[in-house]
C-alpha cells in the first residue's frame, strides 16, 4: 500500500506540472484513478456479495461516475485521497498495537527440550513443538518459555512484568513458573503445564486483543446508524442527480457523505486507550467494561489478599490438647491463604504419619476431613463449634480445630494492610467514589480493625460468598453503579454480579475468567488510575463522534451553498479522518491520571 500511494503521489505531482497539456494531464489522472480505484471497486464488490453496503461502494461509485462524466481529475483525486487516508490510518493505528507486541516479545520462540530429567544434552526446538509434560531446561538469563512446575534445580525468577513483584522470587522443586518471566540466576528443569495461548501470558494477550476488537454500546449504535445512513446517501445523491439534472453534484454527495471519521473514531479511541492501560498492567476484558468502569460510584472490597497483603502469619496459638499434627495434616492440603500461614507456623510439626481422606472445603466456613478415623474440622467458630477457652489477640482472623466435635485448639492469624491501601481509598473517595464498603468472610472484629485502619466506614464480616452477593445487590438496588474488588480466588460470584468486577493479583485463573478488569501488579492505586482513565477514553470517543458529525454537516452545507466541491470536500473529509485518529492517539501519550 505504501509503494502504491508513493506512485500515485508522484503521478499527481507530474499531472499538476503538466496541467497545461490536457492530454498528459488527463492520462496521468486516469492512471491515478485506475491504480487507486480498482482495489477500492474490488473491495466494494466483495462486500456487496455479502449484502454489505460499505464506504468503498460510495467511493467506487464516485470514481466511476467522475470518469463517465469526463472529470478525470476528480476521479484521480478521490482515489488518491482515499488511499492516502487508508495508509495514514494503518500507520497510526499500528502504534496502538505496541502493548500487545511488547507482551508477545516477552515469550521466547525457542526452548531447550530434555529427553529426561538427567539429560545433559538439551535440544533446541521451536516453541510450537512443546507439549504438556515436556521437560525444559531454563538457564540463568533465559526467559521461561512456558508455564510449568520446577522438578529439578533452583534459582530466582523476575516476575515483575507479570505480578509486579519488585524482588525476584526464589524457585525450587514444586514451585510454579510462568512464561515470559526471566530466570535471573540458577538453573531449572521444568515440567510444562501450559504452552502458547494457554499460559497466563498468552491469556493476557488474548484479553487485550479481544478487548480492542469488542464494541461498546455507542459503537453498536453507530453501526446501526450506518446501516441506514449509507443507503440514504445513495438515495439523496440519485434524487439530486435526477431532479436537478446535476450528476456531478450527485457524485460529490456520494463521496462527501461517507461517514469515514464516524466509522474509525470509536475503534481508534478504544485501541489506544486499552493499549495504554495494558502498558500499565491494567487489563480490560471488553469495550463495554470501559463504559461501565467510567460510571461506577460505589466500590466493595474484599479484605484478605486485596486490602491486605498475602503474607499472613499466626500471631497466637492456644491448645487444650496438642492436635497440631492433625491440623497441619489437613491444612497442608488446602489452598486457602490462611492455610499457608498455618502450615508455616507448624513447620516443625511432623504430620506425615496421618491417614487423611474425604477432605471437603466448605466456602466461607472451613475444611473438614477424616484423619485416622476421626472427624476433624478447621475453620470458624460457627463451623467448628464454640470453644471453651479464650484468646488474647483482637482484630485477627481466628481458626479453630475440632476433633470428633470437641474444640481442642485455636489460632489467631493477622495480616497487614498493603502499603498503598490508605492512599488508594483516600484518592478514590476524593475523586468521586461516593460509597466504599468492606466485605469479608473474616470475623467482624478483624474486619472492623482493617476498615478503621484504611478509612472505610462500613465493614461487614463473617459473610459467605452468597452473602457478599446480597450486599452487592443491596447497593445496586440503592441506585449505585457498583464495582467489586477481589483477589480472584474465592470471589467469583461477587466479581460476576457487580457492574464491574475487578480482580487484583497475579492473574489467577478465576480472575482472568470472571473479572471484567485485572490489576496485574496488585497496586491498589491503579484502581483510581483505571477509573479515571476509563472516563478519559469515554470522553475521547464522544469528541471523535462530534468531530465526525460536524464534518459531514459542514460538507453538506458547503455543497448546498457552493463553497465545497469534489476536490476540496474530499480533502476536508480525509482530514477529518486523520483528526479523529490523532485525537484518539493522544491517549497513548497521556498519563493515566
Amino acid at each position: 500500500m505504501r509503494n502504491k500511494i508513493i506512485l500515485m503521489t508522484i503521478l499527481v505531482m507530474l499531472a499538476e506540472i503538466l496541467r497545461q497539456q490536457a492530454f498528459w494531464y488527463d492520462a496521468l489522472m486516469i492512471a491515478v484513478a485506475v491504480i487507486g480505484g480498482v482495489p477500492i471497486i474490488i473491495g466494494a464488490w466483495k462486500a456487496l456479495r455479502y449484502r454489505i453496503i460499505s464506504i468503498e461502494l460510495l467511493v467506487s461509485t464516485a470514481v466511476i461516475g467522475a470518469v463517465i462524466l469526463g472529470e478525470f481529475n476528480e476521479a484521480g483525486i478521490v482515489a488518491w485521497l482515499f488511499c492516502l487516508g487508508e495508509v495514514l490510518q494503518n500507520l497510526i493505528l499500528s502504534r496502538t498495537q505496541s502493548a500487545i507486541r511488547k507482551l508477545t516479545e516477552m515469550v521466547p520462540d525457542k526452548a531447550l527440550l530434555l529427553k529426561d530429567i538427567d539429560d545433559d544434552e538439551p535440544e533446541e526446538v521451536s516453541l510450537s513443538e512443546i507439549r504438556q509434560d515436556d521437560l525444559l531446561l531454563v538457564r540463568a538469563g533465559d526467559r521461561i518459555p512456558a508455564d510449568g512446575t520446577v522438578v529439578k534445580g533452583f534459582g530466582k525468577a523476575n516476575q515483575a512484568n507479570l505480578t509486579g513483584e519488585e524482588e525476584a522470587v526464589f524457585k525450587d522443586c514444586g514451585k510454579e513458573v510462568f512464561a515470559g518471566t526471566i530466570l535471573e540466576d540458577g538453573m531449572l528443569v521444568i515440567s510444562v503445564s501450559r504452552v502458547g495461548s494457554g499460559t497466563v501470558f498468552g491469556r493476557i494477550i488474548e484479553l487485550v486483543e479481544d478487548a480492542e476488537d469488542s464494541k461498546p454500546r455507542v459503537q453498536k449504535m453507530i453501526d446501526r446508524f450506518a446501516k441506514y445512513y449509507t443507503p440514504a446517501v445513495f438515495i439523496l445523491a440519485l434524487a439530486v442527480g435526477i431532479v436537478l439534472k446535476n450528476a456531478e453534484l450527485g457524485i460529490t454527495i456520494l463521496v462527501l457523505g461517507c461517514p469515514g471519521a464516524l466509522v474509525i473514531g470509536i475503534p481508534v479511541s478504544l485501541a489506544a486507550g486499552i493499549g495504554r492501560m495494558a502498558q500499565e498492567n491494567i487489563l480490560i476484558k471488553g469495550a463495554s467494561t470501559i463504559e461501565s468502569l467510567s460510571k461506577i460510584d460505589a466500590l466493595a472490597f474484599d479484605k484478605t489478599g486485596t486490602l491486605t497483603v498475602g503474607r499472613l502469619q499466626v500471631e497466637e496459638m492456644v491448645w487444650k490438647r496438642d492436635d497440631r499434627s492433625l491440623l497441619k495434616a489437613i491444612e497442608s492440603r488446602s489452598s486457602h491463604p490462611l492455610a499457608g500461614a498455618i502450615v508455616t507456623a507448624l513447620e516443625d510439626v511432623d504430620s506425615g504419619g496421618h491417614d487423611v481422606s474425604g477432605m471437603v472445603t466448605v466456602p466461607g466456613k472451613g475444611i473438614e476431613a477424616v484423619v485416622d478415623g476421626k472427624k476433624v474440622r478447621a475453620g470458624s467458630a460457627k463451623f467448628v463449634g464454640k470453644p471453651d477457652f479464650s484468646m488474647k489477640s483482637t482484630g485477627k482472623s481466628r481458626v479453630y480445630l475440632s476433633v470428633d466435635g470437641e474444640v481442642t485448639g485455636g489460632l489467631a492469624i493477622g495480616s497487614c494492610l498493603r502499603d498503598d491501601a490508605v492512599n488508594a481509598i483516600e484518592r478514590l473517595r476524593r475523586n468521586g467514589i461516593r460509597k466504599i464498603v468492606l466485605l469479608s468472610g473474616d470475623n467482624q472484629e478483624a474486619v472492623d480493625r482493617i476498615a478503621e485502619d484504611v478509612g472505610i466506614s462500613e465493614g461487614y464480616g463473617e459473610l459467605m460468598p452468597d452473602q457478599k452477593v446480597e450486599k452487592i445487590n443491596e447497593l445496586r438496588q440503592e441506585g449505585f453503579k457498583v464495582g467489586f474488588v477481589g483477589d480472584g480466588i474465592n470471589d467469583g460470584p461477587a466479581l460476576a454480579l457487580a457492574h464491574v468486577g475487578i480482580a487484583i493479583g497475579s492473574g489467577t485463573d478465576v480472575a482472568l475468567d470472571v473479572a471484567d478488569a485485572v490489576l496485574m501488579t496488585s497496586e491498589l492505586t491503579k484502581l483510581d488510575d483505571a477509573w479515571a482513565f476509563a472516563g478519559r477514553i469515554e470522553a475521547n470517543m464522544k469528541e471523535n463522534i462530534v468531530i465526525a458529525v460536524l464534518t459531514v454537516v459542514i460538507l453538506l452545507l458547503g455543497l448546498v451553498f457552493g463553497y465545497i466541491h469534489m476536490g476540496s470536500g474530499m480533502l476536508v473529509h480525509e482530514a477529518s479522518i486523520l483528526l479523529v485518529i490523532l485525537n484518539g492517539m493522544r491517549l497513548l501519550g497521556r498519563k493515566l491520571i
